[in-house]
């Protein structure tokens, strides 16, 4: 028998916080916040076992917000040559921070403009499938090219079978050419993302759910209690049949705003100059019953994830 108790002082985990106290992230991978254990987890993009991420829950369950996460924290740790990024954002709010006011400057790691229609996206998947051809042609993986999409629902829907296809041959082959696809959706339902396109995210993040079936939709497989998540950046971890809770990371708008000027005065060659950044007003942690303190015995390691989490998860210390 488990019982969960809500933590008495819920604070929030702060992504540039966790980054500074995280030593030697592995290239390429995302950190997405802290485990039961309070350990920090780290998702390598690079794995075989990764491929594709994606991130579900309703409204409120902060899985715009995750995304915004992994994305600052993959710009922060690796070089243009290690990662380039490409963002769909349908909703024109997701990833404004990213970008400056009429689309001159952002984020160095930024590949293309941030799409915010669905005919500009098709057109920027297709750019990606040949690009994906060329890559496979040539035996290209470097620099890694993660494709953030927001609503990728809707985006299915409307964009129709050219949008289906598109995206069915990124998820199945782009891996091996270096092209990953991060997607954020409400309902991830096989009648509007299709389900050749969703049995190839074989990483999920779930956030908190209306139901039990949305919960397995969600997951893939049953029984991961995702319904009983308490929203607001608590999420489950789904893969390989295991399942993992944690609290997500959190970065403000003028924080990802911040970071995003420093990288491009800068060009980041250590940490260090993450100790200049400001860190807004703490925002309230869902009470999962996580105190950031290692659970005494030590948790163990999680089999078969190390692939996945890089080295290891690592202890704040």
């Amino acid at each position: 028998m488990q019982i969960e108790v809500p933590r008495a002082d819920p604070q929030s985990v702060r992504l540039l916080q966790l980054s500074r106290r995280v030593n030697d992230i592995p290239r390429q991978s995302a950190i997405l916040g802290l485990d039961e254990s309070g350990l920090p987890l780290i998702l390598r993009l690079s794995s075989p076992e990764v491929a594709h991420v994606l991130i579900a829950g309703t409204t409120g369950s902060g899985k715009t917000a995750l995304a915004r996460s992994m994305a600052l924290s993959l710009a922060m740790h690796n070089r243009l040559g290690e990662v380039q990024m490409l963002f769909i954002d349908p909703k024109r709010n997701g990833f404004v921070p990213f970008v400056k006011p009429g689309g001159g400057g952002g984020l160095p790691h930024l590949l293309r403009p941030v799409v915010d229609n669905v005919h500009q996206a098709v057109f920027l998947l297709g750019e990606m499938v040949t690009e994906m051809v060329r890559r496979d042609h040539q035996n290209i993986t470097e620099p890694r090219l993660i494709i953030f999409i927001d609503e990728v629902a809707d985006l299915m829907e409307q964009g129709g079978k050219a949008m289906d296809r598109l995206m069915t041959r990124l998820t199945q082959r782009g891996r091996s050419a270096g092209l990953h696809i991060v997607a954020c959706t409400q309902k991830p339902l096989a009648a509007t993302i299709g389900s050749l396109t969703r049995s190839n995210f074989p990483v999920r993040l779930v956030g908190s759910v209306a139901s039990s079936d949305d919960a397995r939709t969600a997951a893939g497989i049953g029984g991961t209690g995702a319904e009983k998540l308490l929203g607001r950046g608590d999420f489950l971890l789904v893969a390989k049949g295991q399942t993992t809770r944690f609290q997500a990371a959190y970065v403000s708008q003028a924080e990802i705003k911040q970071v995003v000027e420093q990288l491009q005065t800068r060009h980041r060659t250590s940490r260090h100059w993450l100790e200049s950044t400001q860190a807004e007003e703490p925002q309230q942690l869902a009470p999962t019953g996580t105190d950031g303190q290692i659970a005494q015995p030590a948790p163990r390691r999680r089999k078969g994830l190390g692939m996945m989490f890089g080295h290891q998860l690592r202890l704040i210390k």
